[in-house]
């Protein structure tokens, strides 16, 4: 009875600890999933919070590009502006030079015609002078009168 006895103990003695271990590992493995659900909630909220920094910080680089962009545009057509003002002003320039040409042509015209007439002024009254004061036989000489009237014409011009 004794030998039963020790073996009925050993018997509920090893039941006991088959529930013992049934029931660690099942509180092993619940443990191991709270764990596991833990971990990858703070892995979650890790990444999140990654995110929105970097969401953030993507946010303020856009706002910078988009007002470098804006700046840009705004410099642009300033500049554009600039550049048909100055066109303007060149197109203004080259019209005011064109004129000027022609005004300086037509004087030089002007000033030849006066040049050409003086100087046709002048040839006639040395001819006449010379004609006058020349040694020539008295009857050849010219009588004595004032200078051509063509000549007289030409002067006045």
């Amino acid at each position: 009875m004794a030998s039963e006895l020790a073996m009925q103990t050993n018997t509920a003695a090893s039941v006991k600890l088959d529930e013992v271990l049934r029931e660690e590992r099942e509180q092993a493995a619940a443990d191991r999933q709270t764990l596991l659900s833990q971990i990858t909630s703070l892995v979650v909220a890790q990444g999140e919070t990654q995110d929105a920094r970097l969401g953030a910080k993507i946010g303020e680089v856009q706002k910078d590009v988009l007002s470098s962009k804006e700046s840009f545009e705004a410099s642009r057509a300033q500049y554009g502006l600039g550049m048909d003002a100055w066109n303007e002003q060149e197109g203004k320039l080259v019209e005011e030079v064109l004129r000027s040409r022609e005004t300086l042509k037509s004087k030089l015209k002007e000033d030849w015609v006066v040049c050409d007439r003086s100087t046709l002024y002048l040839s006639t009254w040395l001819t006449f002078y010379r004609l006058r004061t020349s040694t020539m036989h008295p009857c050849n000489r010219l009588p004595n009168r004032s200078m051509p009237k063509r000549s007289v014409l030409l002067m006045s011009r």
